[in-house]
């Protein structure tokens, strides 16, 4: 929250607007300051206080400076002095005690602006370093309550205010009006808290966390949108590409006609291969995944043999907690996931390395072994002119930093789903944005995580402080049936620092979520053809969403839909498709982060299923990855959710759902009841008592 412009001249002000005094003014034995109203303080400031706050009793003494300042003037001796700064925005000083000063800014009467805390030498000479910032910390202020002790306002920074809260709790009843108007509003709206967050100007980097449904992608769009109106160059980034696309298209809607040269949108391997190229170091063609692990297996073969027994005797345990011994997809893993998304540059520092994110005990003997075979893996690439997908970005960071003008710096960059991007490629956005004025603006949600990432050491690269760090807590896309639904999935890890660190349950309801459970795998997929034929019979057929894993699982049901008079295309991210279309969107469930639609089937993965997902392998079929993706899945719905089964094999996973959370239909529903139990769960009442239900059918259920 920032403090409002400051608009008027002081009446004793005669310096010229762009004039930069020197430390001291000439003004300092007139200096007055009236009683406040309002107090704020910066990243700065925050940063100071943190670095000397465990000296207790320079603490105490601030303290006392902050309270003397909420009731000045007192004769206590503050010593206030005005000094250096530019134009109308001056730094002000105050004595903290004989040693420390406390420096701040005084945007009008009434209010300050705390900016920085040192001791007496080190806080003057950074108001001499700093005096060109005055005018752009005088708005950067976070308002602090007046009974509020120091350390608690400072603990609090960043945080969502009473005010944000309270904003973000109204627009859930906004939400059925914004997706009626079709799919290009439904991505484009924006609350009041959101637009807070599109419009904050963070002295650094930033960080926004919240889980699905708190409005992450529409801020990236409509923090870029604004970027690009205001004719600065800006980068969007994530992870998969049918988000990138649907991205673009909305950015593209708020800001039209801006030159294609401002600003990026794209993922995180296409702008590092953008970055190799442009080097023109022996461009190379990425290779492919089957081609990378079949580099990887041919390494491993000629390792040593002591080597290669201390790398395949390495165990790390199964979903079922039993150790088993690692194979060479655990190699080509440890590869990918560590040493080229951590950016890990020597062997040193790879055997240095905290890899406990990981799971399983590496010895350093078996960290000689996957080193090697990583350098053997990287030669055989690159005498074929191949580079693995995960190296870009470790080569885009080496070139850059031998050429920093080999690419446009960025004002901002931002980054969508933060927790599938890689910490090495933080790294490469780091060195992209402008050195002095650029930042890395990033959001996500840490329980979302699909692939592996070390997602602490992410998000530590872009925002190792709390303070940069903002927790959005409302889900208002989500109904409360289908978040209840989808909580038998979500995977907390109540240990560690990234967990979400406030959780609100959505005000919106709907109708229940349904499982349609038919005889085998062809009868679950013509169930759900004929489901999304009724929908787009009601309804907008853009606003429907069909989730499946498999390619031809996903054209299969994309061909049946068109030969059945409802157009459908997969979204694979190859073709441009456009998400405002009135087409049934049919995506994978892992390229569906990001996404969201009013209307989503789900045609749930079996134990047979043709597409060799991990999360299909009896030995993953209930792992934490498999929660997550399936977790991902049920959250893309924002009103209406179906899930379509098979009884001959279901995904083990169908069976921890609560079976009060859903109604079961279809041909072999009853025996599906039987199986796990309980009654069919009831649609709400819309617009009665939040516990009154009654039971309607398939057709009454609102839409």
């Amino acid at each position: 929250m920032g403090f409002p412009p400051y608009d008027c001249m002081g009446a004793s002000e005669t310096r010229k607007e762009d004039e930069v005094g020197r430390t001291r003014s000439d003004r300092s034995n007139e200096a007055t300051l009236r009683r406040l109203e309002r107090l704020g303080f910066t990243r700065t400031f925050v940063d100071a206080y943190r670095a000397m706050a465990n000296d207790r009793t320079v603490a105490v003494r601030l303290q006392e400076a902050v309270t003397d300042l909420w009731t000045y003037p007192r004769p206590r001796g503050l010593n206030v002095e005005v000094l250096g700064g530019q134009g109308r925005h001056r730094f002000w000083s105050a004595r903290v005690d004989q040693n420390w000063r406390l420096i701040f800014l005084v945007p009008r009467d009434g209010e300050a602006v705390l900016v920085h805390v040192a001791s007496h030498d080190r806080a003057y000479a950074w108001v001499d370093s700093h005096s060109r910032q005055a005018a752009a910390l005088s708005t950067k202020g976070s308002a602090v309550d007046p009974d509020m002790p120091v350390a608690d306002a400072v603990a609090a920074f960043g945080l969502p205010s009473i005010q944000e809260t309270a904003r973000a709790a109204r627009s859930a009843a906004e939400f059925s009006a914004m997706c009626d108007r079709g799919l290009e509003t439904y991505f484009t709206t924006l609350d009041a808290s959101q637009a807070d967050l599109v419009n904050i100007e963070p002295a650094g980097n930033f960080l926004a966390l919240g889980g699905p449904g708190t409005g992450k992608s529409v801020i990236a769009i409509h923090r870029v949108a604004r970027h690009l109106r205001e004719g600065k160059r800006v980068a969007y980034v994530c992870f998969n590409r049918p988000l990138f696309q649907a991205t673009r298209q909305m950015i593209s809607a708020l800001a039209p006609g801006v030159p294609e040269d401002l600003g990026y949108i794209g993922t995180m391997h296409d702008l590092c291969r953008r970055i190799v190229q442009l080097s023109g170091d022996s461009p190379k063609v990425p290779a492919r995944p089957s081609d990378f692990e079949a580099a990887v297996a041919e390494s491993v073969r000629q390792l040593p043999a002591d080597l290669l027994r201390a790398v395949l005797t390495t165990t790390a345990p199964d979903p079922r907690g039993k150790g088993v011994s690692w194979r060479t997809r655990d190699v080509a893993d440890e590869i990918g996931q560590v040493i080229m998304a951590c950016h890990v540059r020597t062997l040193d520092e790879y055997l240095a390395m905290d890899r406990s994110w990981r799971g399983g005990h590496l010895t350093s003997e078996a960290r000689r072994g996957v080193w090697s075979a990583w350098e053997a893996t990287s030669s055989a690439l690159g005498s074929s002119g191949q580079i693995a997908w995960d190296d870009l970005t470790g080569r885009a960071a080496d070139l850059l930093r031998r050429n920093a003008d080999l690419f446009p710096p960025f004002v901002e960059i931002v980054i969508d789903e933060i927790q599938d991007i890689t910490p090495g490629f933080i790294e490469v956005a780091q060195l992209l944005v402008a050195p002095d004025r650029g930042r890395v603006f990033a959001l996500g949600d840490p329980e979302q995580v699909l692939y592996g990432r070390p997602i602490k050491l992410a998000l530590d690269r872009v925002s190792p402080h709390r303070h940069d760090r903002r927790w959005l807590a409302r889900d208002y896309r989500s109904t409360r049936q289908t978040w209840r639904l989808a909580e038998a999935w979500r995977v907390v890890d109540r240990d560690s620092e990234t967990v979400r660190e406030a959780e609100t349950a959505p005000d919106r309801i709907g109708p229940v979520p349904r499982l349609i459970v038919e005889a085998d795998r062809p009868s679950a997929i013509r169930a759900l053809v004929d489901g999304v034929v009724d929908e787009a019979a009601a309804t907008n057929p853009g606003m429907i969403g069909i989730l499946h894993l498999g390619a031809d699982a996903g054209a299969a049901i994309a061909a049946e839909l068109n030969a059945r008079g409802v157009e459908a295309v997969c979204v694979d991210g190859r073709d441009d498709v456009r998400f405002a279309d009135q087409v049934v969107k049919v995506v994978s469930l892992r390229r569906s982060k990001g996404l969201d639609f009013p209307a989503l089937f789900v045609l749930m993965p079996d134990r047979a299923d043709i597409s060799k997902d991990p999360i299909t392998w009896a030995d993953r079929d209930t792992s934490l990855e498999a929660r997550r993706v399936l977790y991902v899945a049920a959250t893309r719905a924002s009103r209406k959710l179906v899930l379509v089964a098979s009884i001959v094999a279901p995904h083990p996973l169908l069976e921890v759902l609560d079976h009060s959370a859903y109604r079961v239909e279809g041909s072999r529903g009853q025996d599906w009841r039987r199986r796990v139990g309980g009654e069919d769960a009831e649609d709400p009442v819309i617009g009665g008592d939040e516990g009154d239900h009654s039971r309607t059918t398939p057709t009454d259920s609102p839409s």
